[in-house]
Protein backbone atom coordinates (compact mmCIF):
# COMPACT_ATOMS: atom_id res chain seq x y z
CA UNK A 1 0.00 0.00 0.00
CA UNK A 2 1.12 3.32 -0.77
CA UNK A 3 1.96 6.32 1.79
CA UNK A 4 0.08 9.40 1.12
CA UNK A 5 3.05 11.56 2.57
CA UNK A 6 5.48 9.62 0.38
CA UNK A 7 4.47 11.36 -3.08
CA UNK A 8 6.67 12.11 -5.51
CA UNK A 9 7.89 15.59 -6.70
CA UNK A 10 7.62 15.56 -10.66
CA UNK A 11 10.51 17.49 -12.37
CA UNK A 12 10.53 20.89 -14.12
CA UNK A 13 12.78 21.58 -17.32
CA UNK A 14 11.51 25.12 -17.69
CA UNK A 15 14.59 27.34 -15.82
CA UNK A 16 14.20 29.79 -13.43
CA UNK A 17 14.34 32.47 -15.98
CA UNK A 18 11.95 30.71 -18.46
CA UNK A 19 8.98 30.63 -15.37
CA UNK A 20 9.23 34.15 -14.37
CA UNK A 21 8.71 35.57 -17.78
CA UNK A 22 5.71 32.81 -17.86
CA UNK A 23 4.35 34.07 -14.38
CA UNK A 24 5.29 37.51 -15.27
CA UNK A 25 3.00 40.43 -17.09
CA UNK A 26 4.09 41.73 -20.23
CA UNK A 27 5.92 45.12 -21.18
CA UNK A 28 4.26 48.19 -22.46
CA UNK A 29 6.56 50.76 -23.99
CA UNK A 30 5.05 53.76 -25.33
CA UNK A 31 7.28 53.17 -28.77
CA UNK A 32 10.17 51.43 -29.80
CA UNK A 33 12.59 54.00 -28.91
CA UNK A 34 11.34 53.13 -24.89
CA UNK A 35 11.57 49.52 -25.57
CA UNK A 36 15.27 49.58 -27.07
CA UNK A 37 16.44 51.79 -23.63
CA UNK A 38 14.53 49.38 -21.83
CA UNK A 39 16.74 46.33 -23.88
CA UNK A 40 20.20 48.80 -23.58
CA UNK A 41 19.15 48.64 -19.81
CA UNK A 42 19.35 45.15 -19.17
CA UNK A 43 22.60 44.86 -19.76
CA UNK A 44 23.40 47.67 -17.12
CA UNK A 45 23.71 47.37 -13.25
CA UNK A 46 21.67 49.07 -11.13
CA UNK A 47 22.64 51.48 -8.23
CA UNK A 48 20.47 50.37 -5.50
CA UNK A 49 19.77 52.40 -2.55
CA UNK A 50 20.75 51.83 0.59
CA UNK A 51 18.94 51.43 3.48
CA UNK A 52 20.37 54.29 6.31
CA UNK A 53 21.01 52.34 9.77
CA UNK A 54 23.12 54.66 10.89
CA UNK A 55 22.11 57.92 10.32
CA UNK A 56 21.85 59.88 13.78
CA UNK A 57 25.71 58.66 14.52
CA UNK A 58 27.00 59.54 10.87
CA UNK A 59 24.91 62.50 10.01
CA UNK A 60 23.15 63.91 13.25
CA UNK A 61 21.80 67.40 11.25
CA UNK A 62 20.46 65.13 8.35
CA UNK A 63 18.61 62.83 10.58
CA UNK A 64 17.10 65.47 13.06
CA UNK A 65 15.37 67.04 9.59
CA UNK A 66 14.05 63.65 8.59
CA UNK A 67 12.55 62.99 11.86
CA UNK A 68 11.37 66.32 11.96
CA UNK A 69 9.35 66.14 8.86
CA UNK A 70 7.89 62.75 9.28
CA UNK A 71 10.10 61.65 6.45
CA UNK A 72 10.87 58.18 7.67
CA UNK A 73 9.49 56.25 4.81
CA UNK A 74 12.18 57.85 2.62
CA UNK A 75 14.74 55.90 4.83
CA UNK A 76 13.05 52.34 4.93
CA UNK A 77 12.00 50.07 2.21
CA UNK A 78 8.14 49.27 1.42
CA UNK A 79 8.83 45.81 0.49
CA UNK A 80 11.54 44.29 -2.38
CA UNK A 81 11.66 45.55 -5.55
CA UNK A 82 11.10 44.16 -8.68
CA UNK A 83 13.57 44.97 -10.68
CA UNK A 84 12.37 44.94 -14.46
CA UNK A 85 9.21 46.83 -13.10
CA UNK A 86 11.57 49.39 -12.26
CA UNK A 87 13.45 49.32 -15.71
CA UNK A 88 10.27 49.72 -17.31
CA UNK A 89 9.46 52.40 -15.10
CA UNK A 90 12.60 54.07 -16.20
CA UNK A 91 12.74 52.88 -19.87
CA UNK A 92 9.25 54.54 -20.18
CA UNK A 93 10.22 57.81 -18.08
CA UNK A 94 12.41 58.58 -20.44
CA UNK A 95 11.11 61.56 -23.08
CA UNK A 96 12.46 61.54 -26.60
CA UNK A 97 10.54 65.21 -27.47
CA UNK A 98 11.22 68.76 -26.89
CA UNK A 99 7.63 69.02 -25.43
CA UNK A 100 7.72 69.30 -21.63
CA UNK A 101 8.47 66.34 -20.20
CA UNK A 102 4.66 64.98 -18.07
CA UNK A 103 6.07 63.54 -15.48
CA UNK A 104 4.14 60.48 -15.91
CA UNK A 105 5.68 56.67 -17.10
CA UNK A 106 4.08 53.73 -17.81
CA UNK A 107 4.35 50.54 -16.26
CA UNK A 108 2.49 47.30 -17.00
CA UNK A 109 0.48 49.67 -19.21
CA UNK A 110 -0.44 51.46 -16.47
CA UNK A 111 0.07 55.34 -15.54
CA UNK A 112 2.41 56.67 -12.87
CA UNK A 113 2.66 59.75 -12.48
CA UNK A 114 5.46 61.34 -10.50
CA UNK A 115 5.24 65.15 -11.15
CA UNK A 116 5.94 67.82 -7.90
CA UNK A 117 2.56 66.75 -6.79
CA UNK A 118 2.93 63.36 -5.90
CA UNK A 119 6.27 63.81 -4.67
CA UNK A 120 4.81 66.38 -2.03
CA UNK A 121 1.97 64.14 -1.53
CA UNK A 122 4.26 61.21 -0.53
CA UNK A 123 6.08 63.56 1.17
CA UNK A 124 3.36 64.83 3.38
CA UNK A 125 4.63 68.26 2.37
CA UNK A 126 3.81 71.32 0.46
CA UNK A 127 6.04 73.11 -2.68
CA UNK A 128 5.93 76.97 -2.65
CA UNK A 129 6.78 77.76 -5.34
CA UNK A 130 3.52 75.85 -6.98
CA UNK A 131 3.59 74.61 -10.09
CA UNK A 132 7.12 76.33 -10.81
CA UNK A 133 10.29 74.41 -10.68
CA UNK A 134 13.14 74.65 -8.36
CA UNK A 135 16.46 76.10 -9.61
CA UNK A 136 17.87 72.82 -9.74
CA UNK A 137 15.75 71.80 -12.56
CA UNK A 138 17.24 74.43 -14.84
Amino acid sequence: MASVSGTKRIKTIATKRQKQKKNSKPQTFLSQRHKKNFEESQNRRLLMERVVEQLPREEPQFAQEVWRRHWSNLISFPEPANIDVVREFYANARSYSDEPQPFTSYVRGRPVAFDANTINSFLNTQWPGGNSTCHYSD
